[in-house]
């Protein structure tokens, strides 16, 4: 019988022990080129980012840079799956999520007279209710990065 409790203790440390790799994700595509003056792209931008309901913090044309607040991020009646259709997702088997969130920062640069580029940058974040209970950061896939620049070529 102790041999026994000294072999659990012996598993219960070494488990403990354990440490994750940390997970090495491909590069996001969040920026373009596009052929498109300046003050063409801008106006699409902010039109673009007004339409997909997200509330603008910062609309500097000067610096090129749109910013906004955090909208719950909408999609499936799951949780983790709206998270995972947008940012790598890497839960634990504890974790649960009461809600899931994401702002922008879209940064537009003149190129010359007639190319811009735009970066589209996300903060993807889901409500971690189990274990930590707080905002959780993701990284993004590509997914919204994707979606905000084709909207925004489909208004030049």
């Amino acid at each position: 019988m102790i041999q026994k409790a000294f072999f659990l203790l012996f598993l219960l440390f070494i488990c403990g022990c354990a440490v994750s790799q940390p997970q090495v994700h491909p590069p996001v595509k969040n920026s373009e080129i596009l052929q498109y003056a300046y003050d063409q792209v801008w106006p699409a931008a902010l039109q673009t980012v007004s339409s997909m309901g997200l509330p603008i913090i910062t609309a500097e044309k000067e610096s090129g840079l749109i910013s906004t607040q955090s909208v719950q991020l909408k999609g499936s009646f799951n949780i983790p799956a709206r998270i995972k259709r947008v940012a790598y997702l890497s839960a634990g088997i504890l974790e649960a999520w009461n809600d899931a969130r994401y702002s922008l920062n879209i940064t537009i640069k003149k190129i010359d007279e007639q190319s811009s580029e735009i970066t589209v940058t996300p903060y993807i974040e889901g409500f971690e209710n189990n274990i930590s209970r707080a905002w959780v950061s993701y990284p993004s896939n590509g997914v919204i990065e994707q979606e905000v620049t084709e909207a925004i070529k489909s208004r030049l």
